[in-house]
């Protein structure tokens, strides 16, 4: 990356960290404050729909929080270079939607919370795109790390570092299929080859 490009990028690499960090630190404190903001299956069952969608953002702590917001701005910084911040929230709006969908469909998951399942995401999402529109190279790495990354619970098992707080893994997995497929959607409405790329800068 020129010299002259890293500050232009990390500026907003910067803000961007900051409203998802305040965002979920707003979450988190109304959660304190008595909302019922973390997915619990008797509560949504009861009515309280709009679950689904705020347990993506409230954490099981402090600590947990601080570790999404640190996933948040490694993963913008890997991909705003390459890819547009339009692009990067809809794949995120992608790995919501998966997350929603697995917690829906999993009866076995009685509550949930954090933000990571959303993150894969953006991760799949990504890479996805980067393969499709490129740098290839640079998507193939992202896709590669983020399948290791996806295998890593049932290859080691209990042998993982405990991170605190329990992982529910199914929602990494549907975050990032929902990330990947919004990635192929959003390619297949604005398709962009790097022939077209180049003619247009």
């Amino acid at each position: 990356m020129p010299e002259t490009l890293a500050p232009a990028l990390m500026r907003p690499i910067v803000v961007w960290g900051l409203v998802f960090a305040a965002v979920c630190a707003t979450a988190q404190g109304l959660e304190t404050a008595g909302m019922a903001l973390q997915f619990q299956r008797m509560a949504w069952a009861q009515g309280a729909w709009w679950q689904l969608l705020t347990a993506q953002w409230v954490h099981l702590g402090w600590g947990h929080w601080l570790g999404n917001v640190l996933a948040f701005v490694v993963l913008w910084g890997a991909l705003r270079s390459s890819l547009s911040v339009r692009s990067l929230l809809v794949v995120h709006a992608g790995g919501l939607v998966g997350v929603a969908a697995v917690l829906l469909w999993d009866a076995q998951c009685q509550y949930y919370a954090g933000s990571s399942g959303a993150l894969h995401g953006v991760w799949a999402g990504g890479a996805a795109l980067l393969l499709l529109r490129g740098p290839r190279s640079w998507g193939a790495a992202c896709g590669v790390l983020l399948v290791l990354k996806l295998l890593l619970p049932w290859w080691f098992g209990g042998a993982l570092p405990d991170p605190g707080f329990p992982v529910y893994h199914p929602a990494h997995w549907a975050g990032a299929l929902g990330g990947l497929a919004t990635a192929l959607a959003l390619a297949g409405v604005s398709p962009q080859s790097p022939r077209r790329s180049q003619q247009g800068h």
